[in-house]
């Protein structure tokens, strides 16, 4: 091995050691911290959801399609969120078109809900 390869994996390991006593003296927990990130995001998805689809249900139920369209717009541009920052975070171009349908839904929701309300044609 090269001394420039052992190096780099003594310097490798000196910055995970300075990391982990970092940790340590910040007594942060990285497990718990990964495990209520992961339950905001499960909780949010939970909360938008499940206060949704059973208001769209019962929207269609009483045909009162002006809650639908407040609510399909609620709904995309919560997709739009989620799915841009997973396109920041990857790169990957199927999240990127994802979030761009995403936001035009929501736009023309938000329209078509604002014209049905104030009764104008569209």
């Amino acid at each position: 091995m090269s001394s420039l390869q052992e190096n780099n994996e003594v310097k490798s390991e000196l910055s995970k050691e300075a990391i982990l006593e970092k940790s340590r003296q910040q007594n942060q927990d990285e497990g718990i911290e990964h495990a209520r990130t992961r339950g905001f995001q499960l909780g949010d998805k939970i909360a938008s959801f499940g206060v949704a689809i059973p208001l769209i249900v019962f929207s269609l139920i009483t045909n009162q399609h002006v809650t639908i369209f407040a609510l399909a717009a609620y709904i995309f541009a919560f997709l739009f969120g989620e799915t841009l920052t997973l396109y920041r975070f990857s790169q990957n171009k199927k999240y990127l078109g994802c979030a761009i349908a995403s936001a035009i839904c929501s736009v023309v929701s938000i329209i078509k809900f604002v014209t049905t309300v104030l009764n104008l044609c569209w």
